[in-house]
């Protein structure tokens, strides 16, 4: 799809919805919704077995005929069936269904502790902090070292990441309890404590 397409699809997405993503976000999903429907119009409408005016005359509803004759062109060209070839090899050739696409792994929360079962809930909870790389900064006691005058970057850096970690993981952990267990740890200053 020419530049330009993609540019006025973009303008006309933009002029009727307010969407906070990126531009580039916007023409990703246009681009895989236009491969996705390419693909489903070539399986429904583009027969193999009938000649390339049959195949050009069986425009597809909701389609322009000039796309339609570009689209068919192509995929009956050198190329295109060339293209369609590799596809399929790589298909066959995969040995793992990928499912889970682009989206990022998410931890079921822990349970809630309510007084009960706590042997059951440290564990869960041990568990969820070690996803987060937490679990080292409740397992230690210390507080993180005050900086010197003269620090360089890399150590105010360090302090932020020990400072962020900390709060995270009493986050977490305040998160994750009833209300009546939460009264008993609010004034706890360090993960551990809590």
């Amino acid at each position: 799809m020419p530049d330009s397409n993609k540019n006025q699809a973009l303008a006309n997405i933009k002029e009727r919805f307010a969407l906070e993503v990126s531009d580039d976000y916007i023409k990703k999903a246009l681009g895989k919704r236009w491969r996705d429907n390419k693909s489903t119009l070539k399986k429904q409408y583009f027969k193999k077995d009938i000649s390339l005016e049959e195949k050009l005359r069986n425009v597809p509803p909701r389609m322009l005929r000039y796309q339609w004759e570009d689209a068919v062109r192509f995929w009956n060209s050198k190329k295109g069936e060339d293209r369609e070839r590799v596809g399929t090899s790589s298909r066959q050739k995969q040995k793992i269904t990928h499912t889970a696409g682009s989206r990022s792994f998410s931890p079921a929360a822990p349970p809630v502790f309510n007084g009960e079962g706590y042997h059951i809930w440290v564990v869960n909870m041990k568990t969820y902090l070690q996803v987060f790389d937490l679990w080292e900064v409740v397992n230690s006691d210390a507080k993180s070292a005050h900086l010197r005058a003269n620090r360089t970057v890399a150590q105010i850096r360090q302090h932020t990441d020990e400072r962020t970690k900390r709060h995270k993981a009493m986050s977490y952990i305040q998160n994750c309890v009833s209300d009546v267990i939460f009264t008993r740890i609010m004034d706890c200053e360090t993960p551990k404590q809590a």
